[in-house]
């Protein structure tokens, strides 16, 4: 935060990766004071396709609904993270109300991808999309 007070550029955000939710699940109102600063939160979400352990699915629901519910409340942009989760991370954004959405790096079934463009979501676009039939159709 010190650093992107010195320059106009540099816009911080805050978030808990899906990956790394079990190390914060137990903390989460500890961090308020960085959720309520940033001026997006992100990169959250969930992931059922990197993370093989089942037992880490609950903490990952559990810190994206938290996160959810001050997006909501402080009306911020989030950047969302989801792989094999994707129609469960559209259902918990449409739950919560959550208009202004950045999908990063979506390459999730076609029918929801849909569902998110007429939502109003944007997306990134990784470096798969140069490799991967599935994303370049």
């Amino acid at each position: 935060m010190k650093i992107a007070a010195t320059c106009d550029f540099i816009l911080p955000v805050f978030g808990i990766h899906p990956w790394n939710a079990s190390e914060y699940v137990g903390c989460l109102k500890d961090l308020d004071w960085a959720i309520s600063e940033s001026p997006m939160i992100g990169e959250i979400g969930l992931d059922y396709y990197f993370v093989s352990e089942t037992s880490r699915y609950d903490d990952q629901r559990k810190v994206f609904e938290y996160l959810l519910r001050a997006v909501s409340r402080q009306k911020k942009i989030v950047i969302v993270h989801t792989k094999g989760a994707e129609s469960e991370t559209f259902q918990l954004l449409k739950q919560h109300n959550i208009e202004r959405v950045i999908i990063h790096w979506y390459s999730g079934p076609w029918h929801i991808l849909k569902a998110m463009v007429e939502y109003g979501f944007y997306f990134t676009i990784g470096v798969e999309v140069l490799f991967s039939q599935h994303i370049q159709d």
